[in-house]
């Protein structure tokens, strides 16, 4: 089904404060790995609340999409020669729902389109 492309996963991935429409009152991030130093940055905000989540492995947040959250940037150099990527490492899985899921499912019920194409449309954002 469509759900699976709700599903990211993400390897550093910072975001600038935003908010989401979205069809579920709910997402979560799943941080399942995190290999650093402690203050090197990449936290999660829900700066509707001014709330700061240190990012640290087998951590897990659950914020509404509508209210306005994102990542701060690492504070470590790019990989390069001389500074190793295993320095810093984070992988997340984020659970999140694409605004239009639920318009592209109805299109597939009315036979408008067929679900293949509802999967396309969902993972681009088109409506």
């Amino acid at each position: 089904m469509i759900l699976w492309k709700a599903l990211l996963f993400l390897i550093v991935f910072p975001r600038f404060i935003h908010n989401e429409r979205s069809p579920h009152q709910y997402a979560i991030l799943w941080t399942t790995c995190r290999i650093c130093n402690q203050g090197v940055g990449a936290n999660f905000y829900i700066s509707s609340y001014g709330i700061k989540v240190c990012s640290a492995a087998d951590t897990i947040t659950v914020w509404q999409p509508r209210d306005y959250h994102g990542t701060s940037l690492p504070c470590c150099p790019p990989a390069s020669a001389e500074h190793d990527e295993a320095d810093y490492s984070q992988v997340s899985l984020a659970i999140v729902t694409p605004p239009n899921l639920v318009g592209q499912w109805k299109r597939v019920q009315a036979k408008e389109i067929i679900l293949a194409e509802a999967e396309d449309l969902a993972a681009w954002g088109e409506h």
